[in-house]
């Protein structure tokens, strides 16, 4: 379950879902995201691929930021990422695109005019209303983590 709300993928054997995260420089919130998502997936048997992105170029083809990397592995998730830039094909190749915040959500949607892609981009926080209220930048990797823990407590991915 996804906070107060469910994230279900439909068809869970017929097909492999993608997920893409994103924030704006890819190597803070979207990898530590989708390293839950992941994780808290294949924990449950799930077979779904997560990955992430940013909305701007400059850390593609770098790590995770250090802090970052440190929080997610110090809470037991294993994940591997490099950063890389959002790029218009994503939305052909991702079934669901979650964005950190609004800026990401308006850079992201500003790449297409076309309504099935726009569909697809949803805030990460929207599947718990009771987060909507909080400001996704700003916060330290350590609170970062415990919001999405709190969004991701047990992967229960039936339908998006």
């Amino acid at each position: 379950m996804f906070g107060r709300r469910h994230l279900q993928v439909a068809n869970m054997n017929a097909v492999t879902h993608k997920i893409m995260m994103v924030c704006l420089g890819n190597i803070c919130r979207s990898p530590m995201a989708a390293a839950v998502l992941d994780n808290k997936a294949r924990q449950a048997g799930i077979d779904i691929e997560v990955a992430s992105s940013g909305t701007a170029s400059w850390h593609s083809g770098d790590g995770p930021n250090e802090m970052s990397r440190l929080v997610w592995s110090e809470a037991g998730y294993v994940y591997d990422h490099t950063a890389q830039h959002f790029t218009p094909d994503m939305f052909d190749e991702y079934d669901l695109i979650l964005v950190m915040d609004h800026s990401n959500y308006a850079d992201v949607i500003a790449q297409t005019s076309d309504t099935s892609h726009i569909a697809k981009v949803r805030f990460l926080r929207s599947f718990d209303p009771e987060l909507k209220h909080i400001a996704m930048r700003g916060l330290t990797a350590t609170n970062f983590l415990y919001l999405i823990l709190g969004t991701f407590p047990a992967v229960s991915l039936k339908q998006f």
